[in-house]
């Protein structure tokens, strides 16, 4: 999808769209050192929301032909404003060499399966604890997914350009995850029923 088609989607939905946005820089970790462009913000069952992609250049000098090889990466993050501050947790899929070398800190969650294709990740290990069983069965019915909870927001990364039908999906997917957390934690944080966050937080409002 190219990038009119985007905003033309995103507008039809009553949601802003921007071409680039430096602003984001200070609330991602994906924005810092690149460029957010096709910046997407609206709301998605009464919470704010931001999506955008970024592309970073990974080119280097081959050491034996010493020609420069050019590459990049570009990612699409969308973040779902959850009107409360959280503790961090990050949901990361495993491939095989990161199984490997990567088991440092991670929290098992007694699904063999869903441990073998993913690690957990959090300072907070009784926060886990709280929010694993509830979360854990949605979970399971996407595909792996790289996601964290990250200040107020949900926050979903994946590879390729940013498209309407992916907004659609990680939105479906932060929501339900959002609601699988059990009210008693939302209690703790001190979210009530009616706080949804607001515009101007973590850079996902309009």
């Amino acid at each position: 999808m190219d990038l009119d088609a985007l905003a033309y989607a995103a507008q039809r939905r009553g949601w802003s769209y921007l071409p680039h946005d430096p602003s984001l820089r200070a609330h991602f970790r994906e924005a810092r050192g690149a460029d957010p462009r096709r910046v997407v913000r609206g709301r998605h069952e009464g919470k704010w929301f931001v999506a955008f992609e970024t592309e970073q250049d990974n080119s280097y000098v081959d050491g034996n032909t010493m020609m420069t090889v050019h590459s990049t990466t570009v990612r699409q993050v969308v973040a779902l404003d959850l009107g409360v501050e959280l503790p961090s947790l990050e949901v990361t899929p495993q491939g095989a060499i990161s199984r490997l070398f990567g088991q440092r800190a991670v929290i098992p969650t007694g699904h063999a399966g869903f441990d073998h294709a993913n690690a957990v990740r959090t300072p907070w290990p009784e926060f886990a604890g709280d929010v694993l069983p509830g979360i854990l069965p949605v979970l399971l019915q996407w595909p792996p997914i790289a996601w964290r909870f990250d200040g107020r927001s949900l926050v979903t990364v994946a590879g390729d350009a940013l498209r309407i039908d992916h907004i659609d999906a990680m939105l479906a997917f932060a929501t339900a995850v959002a609601d699988a957390v059990p009210s008693a934690v939302w209690q703790r944080l001190g979210r009530g029923d009616g706080d949804e966050g607001g515009p101007t937080r973590h850079g996902a409002g309009g």
